[in-house]
């Protein structure tokens, strides 16, 4: 595996000291950096993230520099798993209510995002699939759901943990009949709502109210 990371010091020590894993110092920024990722690899997995709701071109950006990556990619398969919020899924059911709330917290990001599947959407001769996640939880591995339909009926769709989200990308990554899809996908396990859930989401709301109120001023 090889890894384009802003800060290696992020890393957990396993994946640190693992030798199947060439480490990379860059950003989405540095088109060398992204060649020597791309170039070495069958396959491209995209998971650049936001700190905040503020306009960003991060998603797009990555994408972008991926895909010119590829146009000099000497052989070899150019398949790109790109990670994308859930609710970009065409498919997926948006209460009105819940929709104005979700927007609200992470609208630019969004867009980001439905800019980076245009662009995966429009690129020739390169197999994408776009793995949808709602909320990502520290927890340990219960299965997950997948489909490329919409909304998951079954287990908990509003959140799965980061090992089945893991495993889950490596399956998309391998299986054919997943490209040029966009996936949903969700935790088998019914999670119950913490207080520690409640608490993050409260601070999400209070920080991103305070922002867009002193833009106001």
């Amino acid at each position: 595996m090889h890894l384009l990371v802003r800060d290696a010091k992020k890393l957990t020590e396993n994946v640190m000291t693992s030798t199947n894993v060439q480490l990379v110092t860059g950003d989405v920024s540095s088109q060398e950096s992204i060649d020597r990722i791309v170039h070495a690899s069958n396959v491209t997995m995209i998971c650049v993230g936001s700190p905040d709701n503020r306009p960003t071109t991060v998603h797009r950006d990555a994408v972008r520099a991926v895909l010119e990556a590829m146009k000099t990619k000497p052989n070899g398969p150019k398949k790109i798993v790109f990670i994308a919020s859930f609710l970009c899924h065409p498919k997926v059911d948006r209460p009105f209510i819940a929709s104005r709330v979700v927007n609200f917290f992470l609208g630019e990001i969004f867009n980001d995002h439905q800019a980076a599947i245009a662009l995966l959407k429009e690129a020739p001769d390169v197999e994408y699939s776009i793995l949808e996640p709602p909320q990502i939880l520290e927890a340990p591995k219960v299965g997950y759901n997948l489909n490329t339909e919409g909304s998951i009926k079954e287990g908990d769709p509003m959140v799965v943990t980061f090992r089945d989200l893991a495993e889950a990308m490596l399956e998309v990554a391998q299986d054919a009949k997943y490209n040029k899809t966009e996936i949903v996908i969700g935790s088998k396990h019914k999670f119950k709502k913490t207080k520690e859930m409640t608490a993050r989401g409260r601070k999400l709301f209070g920080e991103e109210l305070k922002r867009k109120l002193h833009i106001i001023k």
